[in-house]
């Protein structure tokens, strides 16, 4: 897989050991008791010769630090991890590098990360700190401080600030001690130095509310509810909450276009409200006192994630002035959305995104799928001669992507796969493998989601993001696109271009006359808007949008 890390040889000589297996008898005597067992249940006979040529030496071996054992029957039963590496949302992290940086804020003592449970059962981090006499410290300058010096996936979810950290007889800190600690919301502004607290009955109240169903204590007010671990199925419940206890029920919309318990306090106030545009959501403000002048905003097309969490790392990367939307006909009540077919969404989300701004140029971006309802959106306002300033794609595949693939030779397929790292190639032969399996639940899976529906229960998160691919793939399946005589700019994740045997402009060629920028992002589908990649999508996306901005002054 490697010979070592880079620069790294005190690291290099930790995890890269030698080999103690090298004696192939010694190798069997260990690995294989009780004896192994073939078809039909016979003994398998394997000889020190046949041992020799199926497995060729290795002077090394990797210490992953996973900690497992054998089982009388054979199998493998892991343990955990012999060292404070974890994985979270598919990432692997050392916790020591995070405590590192902790501890070099000079208003901290000490600190320990420990992984939690947030309300809806996943796993997140939370940072324990112990401050230094006299200071006082809040959740949102520690995490702000974090966001300067390390990637977004590593920023803990929440803090708890302790007087000591709990010990253990070894004098080590009992990292299981504080799971019984309660931590707060670390999504306070940066200016802030506390949460700022209810300040009347409604704010009381919508707090209690969101404590009990995010599981977590200290809530501000302003502590937006999708960045202190709250995302659709959670936004359901919460509106079932509040429904309850102010008897008025809010459409699902509502917690994405207020998301903070100050705004959603507000609405409350009101005898009656009714949402300005139901599919909207404000992803990024644009509120930024250093700059002063005036962007027009960025629309994010038929956006998906809980809790937009597509597009929250972008944000991290494009600028504060920058003021950006989403658009999303899935944050509705679907008895008043669209029909699912690609030129009615267009069409939708163009009234939509008129409410706000009425008349070009108009900045558009889409991912995936929502790249090609963002194509047919700029082929409807150019019919009515309105500007497209921008028409973003985020590896949206064009009609024309696939229509020669059947023709491309295995010889030729197989040397494209052998352009992808060795790592890369890897994870796609299991990403495959994964695929084929999860064909088989999609059946079962539709029959679980009507048996949700049918008990009046919202879904969870594997099956609402199965139910929008789907969805999705539907509507792709009926659209007849036309011809768009303007320019497009298109992020292409390479990796997934290398498997599938794509050109250059993903079979946008054809369609978009006007020209194509592409920009090549060296990651998979998805991965583009995922740490450590999202950096460079999200600064290229911003050259694109200041450029277009520019030319259309």
């Amino acid at each position: 897989m490697a010979r070592g890390y880079l620069n790294r040889p005190d690291l290099t000589a930790e995890r890269f050991i030698p080999n103690p297996f090298n004696d192939f008898r010694l190798w069997f005597d260990f690995a294989h008791q009780p004896p192994i067992v073939g078809n039909a249940g016979e003994k398998l006979e394997i000889t020190e010769s046949q041992a020799e040529s199926n497995h060729p030496k290795s002077n090394r071996l990797y210490k992953t630090g996973d900690l497992a054992r054998y089982l009388p029957d054979g199998n493998i039963e892991y343990l955990g991890r012999t060292d404070n590496q974890v994985k979270i949302r598919g990432f692997r992290i050392e916790v020591g590098e995070i405590e590192a940086v902790l501890a070099g804020h000079p208003d901290v003592s000490q600190v320990a990360i420990a992984v939690q449970l947030d309300a809806s059962g996943n796993k997140c981090l939370a940072a324990y700190v112990v401050k230094s006499p006299g200071q006082i410290l809040a959740a949102g300058t520690l995490r702000s401080f974090l966001q300067e010096r390390l990637p977004d996936y590593m920023i803990p979810a929440g803090f708890a600030f302790l007087d000591a950290l709990p010990l253990n007889p070894n004098g080590k800190v009992d990292r299981r001690a504080l799971a019984s600690q309660k931590w707060q919301s670390s999504s306070v502004a940066p200016n802030e130095i506390i949460a700022v607290s209810p300040r009347d009955k409604f704010e009381f109240q919508v707090t209690e509310i969101w404590e009990k169903v995010l599981g977590i204590d200290s809530i501000g007010i302003r502590d937006n509810f999708f960045e202190v671990g709250g995302h659709s199925l959670l936004g359901a419940r919460l509106l079932a909450e509040i429904e309850k206890v102010f008897k008025k029920k809010l459409p699902l919309s509502a917690i994405f276009q207020s998301p903070t318990v100050e705004q959603l306090a507000s609405i409350l106030r009101e005898s009656e409200w009714s949402s300005p545009s139901p599919s909207m959501v404000v992803i990024q403000s644009g509120d930024d006192s250093s700059s002063k002048k005036h962007k027009p905003p960025l629309f994010c097309i038929h956006v998906l994630g809980r809790g937009l969490e597509f597009y929250r790392p972008l944000m991290n990367y494009m600028e504060r002035s920058q003021p950006v939307l989403g658009l999303s006909t899935q944050i509705m009540d679907q008895k008043l959305a669209p029909p699912n077919r690609v030129e009615e969404l267009a069409t939708y989300y163009i009234k939509e995104m008129r409410t706000f701004q009425p008349q070009g140029p108009y900045f558009l971006l889409g991912v995936s799928f929502g790249g090609t309802v963002v194509f047919e959106m700029a082929r409807q306002l150019d019919a009515k001669g309105e500007k497209v300033a921008l028409l973003g794609l985020l590896d949206t595949y064009g009609p024309a992507a696939f229509k020669n693939l059947p023709e491309i030779k295995k010889s030729q397929r197989l040397m494209k796969i052998l352009q992808l790292e060795p790592a890369v190639f890897l994870e796609k032969a299991i990403i495959n493998l994964g695929g084929r399996i999860e064909n088989l639940t999609q059946g079962y899976w539709w029959i679980l989601s009507k048996f949700y529906r049918a008990i009046g229960h919202p879904l969870p998160i594997y099956l609402e993001n199965f139910i929008h691919g789907e969805l999705n793939n539907q509507a792709l399946r009926h659209y007849v696109g036309g011809v768009y005589p303007g320019r497009a700019t298109l992020f292409k994740a390479v990796e997934t271009a290398i498997l599938c045997g794509a050109d250059r402009e993903l079979g946008w060629g054809e369609v978009i006359t006007g020209g194509i920028e592409v920009y090549d992002i060296p990651s998979d589908h998805l991965g583009m808007l995922k740490e450590p990649y999202v950096r460079v999508l999200g600064e290229k996306l911003q050259a694109a949008v200041d450029r277009a901005q520019e030319m259309n002054s």
